[in-house]
């Protein structure tokens, strides 16, 4: 009998959660099972999702976001989201599915269709909460009545106490397979140094640590060009004008290129010489640090969560203490003051990279799910 699989997503967008959406909607359908996913909204998602063979239904997945608690719409929230759980009890009413899969941990709807279709449920939390410990007391209770809840890293494990919660986790890494549009070039070759950068320009991803960095390190170095590759979320403008004005202040705007999205990325990390990922906050995992190791960049990453499950400090990448601008500029002097170092440093970590294909995440998820159903059969 073909197992059915239904993804509840929280966007439509092509990110990192949007990706590993895709990820596991393409592996299940390849190996034999019916997927069916919900989405909030049409986006670029959608027709991947599609291309992959899986069906897309268009409801709210009960997602809480702070701007609906917020004026007006605060008070249409209660409204909206009995109309959204109807929508849902109604597809509900039609499906039958094996596994109900919560890819976004602040969606609710998982619980009542698991529910509602028979299905077991499994949550992937990729999302760290440990800023407000009354949300984290919260999501403990509410993970607990999953079967499964998947950490995309030992991190975001750790910042759980629960222990019937904890009884339930199991750490699976994100995976991804990086076919680069043209070769990259061998680092710290040129006489002008590339530095890259890539992720959501906010607070989080911590920009403003690396321009720190350079400003406090640049005299030590050659010539550097300093490209920062990502945007900003559409009510979010002010962090762009903000790391523009750092520019400005800090005299790098002969350095500095901020490029916004770009469809280019890899091949972008692929003419660089340094990766840098100067997150301010524990990284939930870092794909984008994967990518720039599997194109043999040396790299340089905070030493907190996700980098620590990726990286060895010092064999195949550099962990430096979060938002310490001193320390990332220390280690960018390293790295270019021994190149060779550097290059085989690059190397080990192209090795390293090659542990995370997508393969391995949806082998995993598909081996949790069939124990799932095993355990199931045996409770029925």
């Amino acid at each position: 009998m073909t197992r059915r699989i239904l993804l509840v997503h929280a966007n439509a967008e092509l990110y990192g959660a949007d990706l590993v959406c895709l990820f596991i909607a393409q592996g299940m359908a390849e190996a034999g099972w019916e997927v069916e996913v919900i989405v909030p909204r049409p986006g670029p998602l959608v027709e991947r999702l599609e291309a992959a063979g899986a069906a897309v239904t268009f409801i709210d997945p009960l997602v809480v976001r702070r701007a609906d608690l917020r004026g007006f719409r605060a008070l249409a929230f209660p409204f909206a989201w009995l109309a959204n759980l109807w929508r849902l009890w109604r597809f509900a009413r039609t499906r039958r599915f094996d596994i109900v899969h919560t890819n976004t941990a602040p969606a609710m709807a998982g619980y009542p269709l698991a529910r509602w279709t028979g299905a077991r449920h499994v949550v992937k939390v990729q999302e760290f909460f440990w800023q407000r410990p009354s949300l984290v007391r919260l999501l403990e209770r509410r993970f607990t009545r999953a079967d499964r809840v998947v950490c995309i890293s030992r991190g975001i494990r750790d910042q759980f106490h629960n222990p019937d919660l904890l009884a339930r986790c199991v750490v699976i890494h994100l995976g991804v397979d990086v076919v680069p549009s043209e070769p990259p070039v061998t680092p710290l070759q040129s006489p002008t140094v590339s530095i890259v950068c890539v992720g959501r320009i906010n607070v989080w991803k911590g920009q403003e640590v690396l321009l720190d960095a350079v400003a406090e390190v640049r005299h030590r170095l050659p010539p550097l060009e300093v490209r920062i590759v990502g945007d900003v979320y559409a009510s979010e403008h002010h962090y762009r004008e903000r790391l523009e004005a750092q520019v400005a202040r800090l005299g790098l705007g002969d350095v500095v290129r901020i490029l916004g999205e770009r469809r280019d990325a890899l091949a972008i990390v692929g003419r660089s010489d340094v990766f840098v990922m100067p997150s301010r906050q524990p990284e939930p995992f870092g794909l984008a640090l994967v990518e720039a190791m599997a194109l043999g960049r040396p790299v340089i990453a905070t030493d907190a969560a996700g980098p620590a499950d990726i990286v060895t400090s010092g064999f195949d990448g550099v962990l430096v203490p979060i938002a310490d601008s001193r320390a990332l500029g220390e280690a960018l002097v390293e790295l270019v003051a021994h190149p060779e170092d550097a290059r085989r440093m690059g190397e080990r970590a192209a090795q390293r990279a090659a542990e995370f294909p997508v393969s391995k995440l949806v082998a995993s998820l598909r081996a949790l799910y069939e124990e799932l159903l095993g355990e199931g059969a045996g409770d029925a």
